[in-house]
């Protein structure tokens, strides 16, 4: 991931990799290379780093009193010195393609999951009730050593019921497949994007950039304000013609049963004329994500502050 960030900022830095947090959450930094001509550049933008770790690194620099930027996972968590970098978009900008943005539709709609966390079994099940397998692409693993059983006491009964009758039939191994060349983006009019979390703050993975480099409508099961947010940054989430509202709910799950209504009225629909009609503008967002447009902002933000 480097390259990507050599590429995008043009300032001399100390690019800085090693940095990890104690057992209390606390950073030692006396074994990194810390330069005080340079900016020193920390990535964690990647690293699905939470906002106490991001916080406690801030405050070991500012101990050292050397030039330093974070590159921080989090959009909402931004200061002087920490600074949101979306390092999942610009690996989409330099590897994808659009080839398949053309493909024809055979699928009204796609949701792909890997690992089970707790609101991806919810939505899953919901969907799995609906009976949309057949004009659906659907998949979910139970990836082989990930514990994630705490989280079924935030589930009720009946879903936890249908959960465990369909756990044996997953598949327990698969590859993190950061692209977009599966058919859930080629041959789907919709893709719902189950996001790595849908607590506290806004997180952007790879997994919400992929409906929208695909030129496809949209969902997203993830964090409070992630529509507001995409918004903001100048995407098209077709608010005419999709019933976003269910993006501000504070409660991650009526928020997902309120999307799911969304998309219930949205299947109820003409999708191949959908799609026509919204082809320019499907196609405008295509473009402007392989322009890097969706992160001119950051990256600019970035530089000026190395200045």
């Amino acid at each position: 991931m480097y390259c990507l960030i050599q590429k995008y900022l043009n300032f001399e830095h100390n690019y800085i990799d090693n940095v990890h947090p104690r057992g209390d959450g606390t950073f030692n930094l006396s074994s990194v290379k810390i330069t005080r001509d340079k900016i020193n550049l920390v990535d964690l933008s990647q690293n699905y780093e939470p906002p106490s770790n991001v916080s406690a690194l801030d405050a070991a620099f500012k101990e050292l009193n050397v030039p330093y930027i974070i590159l921080s996972p989090n959009p909402d968590q931004t200061s002087d010195t920490i600074l949101y970098f979306p390092m999942f978009y610009l690996h989409g900008v330099i590897s994808w393609n659009k080839s398949n943005v053309f493909e024809p539709k055979t699928a009204a709609f796609s949701c792909l999951n890997r690992n089970p966390h707790v609101h991806r079994i919810y939505n899953y099940i919901k969907l799995l009730d609906k009976n949309y397998q057949n004009s659906s692409i659907l998949s979910f693993y139970d990836i082989e050593g990930s514990d994630f059983n705490n989280c079924y006491a935030q589930l009720d009964n009946a879903i936890l019921e249908n959960w465990y009758k369909i756990k044996p039939t997953l598949k327990t191994q698969c590859s993190n497949d950061l692209g977009i060349d599966h058919p859930a983006y080629s041959s789907a009019y919709i893709n719902i994007v189950t996001e790595t979390t849908v607590f506290n703050d806004v997180f952007l993975s790879e997994k919400i950039w992929k409906p929208i480099a695909s030129g496809q409508l949209f969902f997203v099961v993830g964090s409070q304000n992630t529509m507001q947010y995409l918004r903001e940054l100048g995407v098209d989430v077709f608010d005419d013609i999709i019933d976003h509202s269910y993006d501000i709910d504070q409660n991650w799950k009526s928020r997902i049963d309120k999307m799911q209504e969304s998309l219930d009225k949205l299947l109820s629909q003409d999708l191949e004329s959908i799609f026509k009609i919204t082809e320019i503008r499907r196609m405008h967002n295509v473009d402007n994500f392989f322009a890097g447009k969706f992160g001119t902002h950051y990256i600019n933000n970035i530089n000026s502050l190395s200045r």
